[in-house]
């Protein structure tokens, strides 16, 4: 009998099971995979040592990685190259971390096969485990377009997912799919390397998840890349692809599409329908604490599609267990940053002035323009009709970790004229910072 059974091993799973077995809990992981998730293999971070090795490149710094001389394609592989043994260490040093706390790790995939007097029995191929309390987060997998033919098309490799982006060679041209932060970083990433490309979305915008300012920066930043909104592909033939586009069709030859930059809950399968967890759109639902319909059942990370980020994971994890620990822990979704680094890097926290429009706010924003010999950004703050601070959207190299200052500012609904007061800058853009909240 496990305290604690973790479907899955991802960003969420493996930091909860870390945490747990350190807290003294039995604990048990389930993993069909290695460790670490999607945020390590084909997301955030691996996208995130590829476009930094290429801006590196890109500004002819000596001696880098020896490759000044070399030809694009070979540059192109000698990066990825580096990126996936990063993506293995990394990975592995999360497996050490748990198996030295005392996390058994079993290879599978779970499936939850009944509930009684609040015990929950699992099985992974042959294995049977019984659990007082079960933690789901088994991740998202990439959603797949309706194209027609579109599983042959998978399996020629004409088309493929971020996961395979990093194992394959450049294309000379090239269509991404999706047109959000992931989507973003994928287009940079083979813009850096002069390949020919497209990147569709099928909203008003790119980035449609951060501030219409700071999606309107990020394509004045990204060079190279053709930018198709309101646009769905729906046909490929050879390498002619067919678009739906605004103000009509468009038909292009490309040599490789990227989809999948959107996700989907991964949820199929796993028995959970039979014992009644509550579902809805494949996403699993959960409080603010986690928690789902049922007892000493949890649920995060991009399985609930609250967040669809790796921080957001973690601090997700960390809630479940602290709830198991009878410390009562609440997710603060509305002060969780969104950190994004698309060869542009910036971060954004709390509302945009869409959606504080959309939920009933008549806001007061202010923007802070920011110069700098790499690249110019901008700060952009939003605050309500009670001069408390609800958004800050950072376009710019440190807005990573200027942001975490906002975020606490709109966690404890601070006063502005207080926290301008407490904001002593210690770079151009905390600087920047406090100009805004002055003018608000």
């Amino acid at each position: 009998m496990k305290d604690l059974l973790i479907l899955g091993g991802g960003a969420a799973g493996s930091r909860a099971a870390m945490l747990a077995a350190r807290a003294g809990f039995s604990v048990a992981l389930i993993e069909c995979g290695a460790p670490g998730g999607g945020a390590v293999r084909e997301g955030y971070w691996p996208y995130k040592r590829l476009l930094t090795d290429a801006a590196d490149l890109t500004r002819g710094r000596e001696g880098f990685l020896g490759l000044r001389l070399l030809s694009e394609s070979h540059v192109y592989c000698s990066i990825l190259k580096r990126a996936q043994e990063e993506t293995e260490k990394l990975a592995q040093a999360h497996e050490n971390t748990m198996r030295e706390l005392g996390v058994e790790i079993i290879a599978g995939i779970g499936r939850v096969e009944d509930m009684h007097d609040r015990r929950y029995m699992v099985s992974a191929g042959d294995t049977r485990i019984e659990a007082r309390r079960l933690l789901i987060a088994t991740g998202s997998v990439p959603f797949i377009p309706n194209i027609e033919g579109i599983e042959e098309l998978l399996r020629s490799g004409l088309i493929i997912t971020p996961k395979e982006v990093l194992y394959d060679k450049l294309p000379r041209r090239v269509i991404v799919a999706g047109g959000n932060i992931r989507a973003l970083q994928i287009a940079a990433w083979f813009a850096s390397h002069r390949s020919a490309v497209i990147l569709t979305s099928d909203g008003d915008n790119i980035a449609e998840e951060l501030d219409a300012d700071v999606s309107r920066w990020l394509k004045r930043s990204l060079k190279g890349i053709e930018y198709l909104e309101q646009t769905q592909i729906t046909a490929v033939s050879g390498q002619r692809v067919s678009m739906t586009a605004r103000g009509g069709g468009r038909s292009v030859e490309c040599d490789k599409i990227v989809i999948g930059a959107k996700r989907c809950p991964a949820t199929r399968g796993m028995g959970l329908g039979g014992v009644g967890v509550a579902i809805e759109n494949g996403a699993i639902i959960t409080d603010l604490t986690c928690h789902t319909n049922l007892p000493d059942v949890y649920a995060a990370g991009d399985v609930n599609m609250r967040t669809l980020s790796a921080l957001g994971a973690f601090c997700e994890a960390e809630a479940c267990v602290s709830n198991m620990l009878g410390r009562r822990a609440a997710v603060a979704y509305r002060a969780l940053p969104r950190i994004f680094d698309c060869g542009a890097m910036g971060a954004s926290v709390g509302e945009t002035e869409e959606s504080a429009r959309a939920v009933g706010y008549t806001p007061v924003c202010v923007k802070v323009n920011i110069f700098g010999r790499i690249q110019e950004g901008f700060v952009k703050l939003i605050a309500d009709d009670k001069n408390r601070l609800i958004g800050a959207h950072i376009c710019g190299w440190s807005g990573a970790e200027t942001v975490w200052k906002l975020a606490a500012m709109i966690e404890s609904s601070a006063d502005l004229s207080q926290s301008a007061r407490r904001l002593h800058p210690a770079s151009v853009m905390e600087d920047a910072v406090q100009q805004a909240l002055l003018k608000l």
